[in-house]
């Protein structure tokens, strides 16, 4: 699983010679982790219930950077933000209203454009990450509004606006690695970017790019952080002077590994047909028939879809959030924000890299779920469902069962010893070292 980088030598390059972007994707990948940042916090305006928008001047005004008073209206009070048009769209298209200096190089900066998240991203970069609302104008048109974080004045004096460079770089990484829009883009270069408007130093390593606080003494935080890549993809983030803080996804996989083989076994010799086949799953309810004849269900958790060929987390899909029955598979997704994982926040993935990395497996002690089946969604989606029951639960291990178990060579990536002391761990009642929800 621990594959060198795809391109060692062009994170050499973008590190060491950085370059002006020169396309609309270089620049979105530039304020990547830097609006991620600013939506952090953003997001920390707690129950907002409405924004009003007061344009200083008639919107339908076609001058550069109009101004525009934003109100956002919370169960605390209300918080004002200095805001500037910077574009107006009207159906599909997006015409810059903004004297802010811009790259002639790049085309998409200029005049009108097909409006694109691309561009959205791309337009945040040159606010500087600040957060951009659409809003409607009196003409009808919509405008694009980059508001001014720093600017914000609370009604109460219960808020006040944090500082986006105040989060740490971990924290900021692993969220902006949850974008969804994040596999449009240059990873590598948009960490580079990141570090440098942090002002860290860069170093190539064996593994990817470690990033240094370039002066420690006049910083209250100090970073040390590696990041890995796997394909040019953000793949492991280990936190260097923060021992524990985060996890590898080898050591979880290692944790569940001989648990979630024991499980399959005696689910697989009692439920055969279950094992196998594709089940019956209501959605509502949260449960999978196992058995016609007796009737047996289980309730069930949706840990993840496959689609054309496509692994998508649950907790990323619009249509599953809004079952009840799957509230427990954000545990995934925290899980994976609070231990610095990326495959547990990445919202999609290829399956086949999925099925390689045994993310399904990875999410069972997470979950504390231990029995996978599958079931179509439709006729083109197949559902990964982690289930449990009662009848599920496995009996006292004997010699038999656990050398059985223990016969079963685990993948290169996974220490075979970390695999058996949790496995022994587990089957005596002593939880060790395996995370719990």
């Amino acid at each position: 699983m621990k594959r060198p980088l795809a391109k060692p030598s062009a994170v050499k390059l973008i590190a060491m010679n950085p370059t002006p972007p020169l396309t609309l994707t270089d620049l979105a990948s530039d304020g990547l982790f830097l609006a991620t940042a600013h939506d952090m916090c953003w997001k920390q305006l707690k129950e907002v219930q409405g924004i009003e928008l007061n344009f200083s001047s008639a919107p339908a005004e076609s001058g550069n950077d109009l101004p525009v008073d934003v109100r956002v209206y919370t169960a605390q009070g209300t918080v004002d933000f200095k805001g500037r048009r910077i574009a107006v769209l009207s159906d599909t298209t997006w015409r810059w209203a903004t004297a802010r200096k811009r790259d002639p190089a790049i085309s998409q900066l200029h005049g009108e454009q097909p409006l694109s998240e691309l561009l959205l991203a791309a337009a945040r970069t040159l606010e500087g990450g600040n957060p951009i609302l659409i809003g409607d104008q009196a003409n009808g048109d919509k405008a694009a509004i980059a508001i001014d974080l720093a600017q914000a004045q609370s009604s109460t004096g219960s808020w006040s606006a944090p500082s986006p460079d105040a989060i740490s770089v971990g924290k900021v990484l692993i969220e902006g690695i949850g974008d969804p829009f994040i596999e449009e883009l240059d990873e590598i270069r948009a960490v580079v970017s990141f570090a440098q408007h942090r002002g860290l130093h860069v170093e190539e390593g064996n593994q990817g790019l470690r990033l240094t606080s370039a002066n420690p003494a006049d910083t209250t935080e100090i970073t040390d952080i590696t990041v890995e890549f796997l394909d040019e993809h953000i793949s492991a983030l280990t936190a260097g002077i923060t021992p524990g803080a985060n996890w590898r996804l080898e050591d979880i996989s290692a944790d569940g590994f001989y648990a979630a083989i024991e499980h399959a076994m005696f689910f697989s010799a009692h439920y055969p047909q279950a094992a196998r086949e594709n089940v019956l799953v209501n959605l509502e309810t949260g449960h999978v028939l196992l058995d016609e004849k007796s009737g047996l269900e289980a309730a069930a958790v949706i840990l993840a879809t496959v689609c054309d060929g496509v692994f998508t987390w649950a907790w990323a899909d619009s249509e599953l959030t809004r079952l009840p029955s799957q509230g427990p598979v954000n545990a995934v997704r925290q899980f994976g924000i609070d231990k610095l994982v990326p495959s547990l926040v990445r919202r999609r993935m290829p399956a086949a890299m999925a099925r390689e990395l045994g993310l399904a497996q990875v999410a069972m002690p997470i979950l504390n779920k231990w029995n996978v089946v599958t079931t179509k969604l439709n006729e083109n989606t197949t559902a990964i469902v982690l289930i449990d029951s009662p009848k599920l639960r496995l009996p006292a291990l004997t010699p038999h069962v656990e050398k059985a178990v223990l016969d079963n060579q685990p993948p290169a990536h996974i220490n075979r010893d970390r695999a058996i002391q949790a496995y022994h761990a587990m089957r005596g009642n002593k939880p060790a070292g395996i995370p719990s929800t």
